[in-house]
């Protein structure tokens, strides 16, 4: 049995809601922050959250600053994965943590990867979903990249609306290759009717949308794999065959870091909230648990 409810934290003056899965039969074993992906939200984790709580974990499951229904940045405020770094480490010290787990999917594994070979002292274990660093550029794209990020930012458009809540459920889902029912669960935390009743909007800060400006080459992200494999930190991998599993960049990871548990299933980028949500919450509940 768990307990569900809304729960909010003050980080560097925004504020960051999630949903905080509670066992109710048991002592909390461990504290898991989950990360969702780019563009999605705490509803992300509606099947691996509960299944977690009921074997005596705490999911804090966040809406990441400026999606869901979290409080988007400053104007000023940029959403570099390592500002989301820093808002990770104030949740946990807001809940009193000494160590935690990190459960991340997609760019909240980039987020959750960083953050436990940067502080091994704190993250216990970490287990992503279908990402793990972000996709690395050659040295000589970087001034290229800080260009695109500039320009980002002088062309950037409002939200696009839709005419229906249907239509933007759809739209979604043909363009993230998502079931509907998946992104339903998305919907119910990211999708909002405009003021003036005529419209539906996905609600999500436009600068997430925006180039970075600057990437990892792979020189860095070997770099942070050394430190992440070095750092003792059990960690396991689960890829989706139809998503990041794809590239051989992550054949090469896997032949040069065997320490981790890397693990492919079936599916897509978001077999977590698919088909194989079942699977996937099993393998995470049996490594957390271990």
């Amino acid at each position: 049995m768990y307990s569900q409810e809304l729960i909010d934290f003050t980080v560097r003056d925004i504020v960051l809601r999630a949903i905080d899965y509670k066992p109710t039969n048991s002592v909390v074993k461990k504290t898991i922050i989950a990360l969702h992906g780019w563009l999605d939200n705490a509803g992300s984790f509606y099947f691996l959250a509960p299944k977690l709580a009921e074997q005596g974990f705490r999911v804090i499951a966040l809406d990441l600053a400026g999606q869901g229904l979290s409080d988007m940045r400053p104007l000023q405020g940029t959403y570099h994965l390592w500002d989301d770094a820093v808002d990770v480490l104030t949740v946990a010290d807001s809940l009193g943590l000494e160590s935690f787990y990190l459960l991340g999917h997609s760019r909240g594994a980039m987020i959750a990867s960083q953050l436990a070979a940067a502080f091994p002292e704190k993250i216990a274990k970490l287990c992503v979903l279908d990402g793990l660093l972000p996709i690395p550029v050659a040295m000589e794209e970087t001034v290229e990249q800080l260009r695109k990020f500039a320009l980002g930012f002088q062309r950037r458009r409002d939200s696009r609306a839709f005419s229906s809540r249907e239509e933007a459920i759809q739209v979604r889902a043909k363009a993230a290759r998502m079931d509907v029912a998946a992104v339903e669960l998305l919907a119910e935390r990211g999708l909002l009717e405009t003021q003036d009743n005529q419209s539906w909007q996905w609600r999500v800060d436009e600068r997430l949308k925006i180039a970075s400006a600057l990437k990892m080459t792979n020189e860095h992200n070997q770099h942070w794999l050394s430190a992440l494999v070095n750092s003792g930190i059990d960690t396991q991998v689960i890829l989706a065959e139809q998503g990041l599993a794809q590239l051989p960049l992550f054949d090469e990871y896997q032949q040069q870091r065997p320490q981790i548990n890397w693990l492919t299933l079936p599916g897509g980028h978001h077999q977590h909230m698919q088909a194989q949500a079942d699977e996937v919450a099993q393998l995470c509940t049996q490594f957390f648990l271990k």
